[in-house]
């Protein structure tokens, strides 16, 4: 089924923000397998949450925008927008809207996702796929930005990972809870409360407790680095968050001593006779 076989519907758009009607999707499903001979436990054989979804659907109730559209464009190989029209560009912009600003999360999505986690995790180590678990969980959040705040705040850590990075399994350390969080600037350790009045997180750590505290990590790590250099070239630490003209000298010094780079020599070009 192509897009230019599927005129735009007048879709409804579900009252839940971000949340789109089952009906155009069953019948975009059953136009696919009528012709094809092909059931419908094989289109989703590899994809057991997006079944459920699916069957949630056809059961009479509605189904997540980003879920709607993983069936579409995975399964189907259609466009979204060509089964549902603008009621899916709609969805989709409510879902974002209806999301925290600046990336934050509810505490109760960490807790719920945690918790699903530690359900399903084999001796404390869960190694699913979170884009499934929040499609089961009818979560429209980025698996990326929340596995980053499970792994920020030391909710879960990475257990195994695979030649070239890819992460295998994620083990659950602590359900995600509300306690204050130490101030990361140095010498400070004044708490600091992470979840917001209207019960989103804070993003993820490094906080401060104030814009001092910010300026000073900020001084410490150019200080650190100062000090690495400093030793790379024979000179002792000072802790200063700058170069003295003496240390700019020695390092001027050095550099003239290291050898200059030459261009490669041309093969010599054959005498004209």
């Amino acid at each position: 089924m192509s897009r230019a076989a599927v005129s735009s519907p007048a879709v409804r758009v579900s009252s839940a923000p971000g949340r789109l009607p089952g009906g155009p999707l069953v019948d975009a499903v059953h136009s696919h397998l009528a012709p094809r001979q092909v059931t419908l436990e094989a289109l989703f054989a590899r994809h057991p949450v997006l079944l459920r979804a699916y069957q949630n659907a056809r059961g009479g109730g509605d189904v997540a925008a980003a879920t709607a559209g993983r069936i579409c464009s995975q399964l189907l190989l259609v466009d979204p927008v060509a089964v549902y029209g603008e009621a899916y560009l709609a969805a989709t912009r409510a879902s974002v809207r209806s999301q925290p600003p600046d990336g934050a999360v509810q505490l109760a999505v960490y807790q719920q996702v945690w918790d699903r986690m530690d359900a399903a995790a084999t001796s404390g180590q869960w190694a699913g796929d979170l884009q499934d678990l929040l499609d089961d969980l009818a979560l429209d959040q980025p698996a990326r930005q929340l596995i980053r705040g499970l792994l920020a705040y030391g909710w879960v850590r990475v257990e195994h990972a695979r030649a070239g990075g890819r992460v295998r399994g994620y083990r659950l350390v602590r359900r995600p809870n509300a306690a204050p969080v130490a101030c990361a600037g140095p010498r400070c350790a004044e708490p600091i409360e992470i979840v917001a009045p209207d019960g989103t997180l804070r993003c993820p750590r490094p906080l401060y407790c104030s814009p001092r505290c910010r300026r000073a990590a900020a001084t410490a790590h150019t200080v650190r680095r100062l000090d690495r250099l400093r030793g790379l070239a024979g000179l002792p630490p000072s802790g200063r968050d700058r170069l003295s003209d003496a240390e700019v000298d020695r390092l001027v010094h050095l550099l003239g001593r290291l050898p200059q780079a030459r261009p490669p020599e041309l093969p010599p070009t054959p005498e004209r006779r």
